[in-house]
């Protein structure tokens, strides 16, 4: 799973969550935005925290995992920058 991307420097924690809202995995992201959780296959919602700097926090997302597969997703903050 990836956090915010082009936001170098600063924590960027989030959470997933199953469907039933019980959070299975927590992490903050690294210096590049990413980061990455062992899951057991499911669909999850992954959640964006608020981070310092940004407005508001990105939309909920859903992520498939399938046994033994990879499942990639990313999640957009505003830096306000027009």
């Amino acid at each position: 799973m990836y956090g915010p991307a082009g936001s170098s420097n600063r924590a960027k924690p989030f959470s997933s969550l199953v469907a039933s809202a019980i959070v299975v995995a927590e992490a903050t992201s690294d210096e590049n935005g990413f980061a990455r959780f062992e899951l057991p296959a499911g669909t999850y919602i992954v959640t964006g925290s608020e981070v310092s700097g940004f407005f508001g926090i990105p939309e909920p997302a859903a992520a498939d995992v399938l046994r033994g597969q990879t499942a990639s997703l990313t999640l957009s903050y505003d830096t306000g920058i027009r």
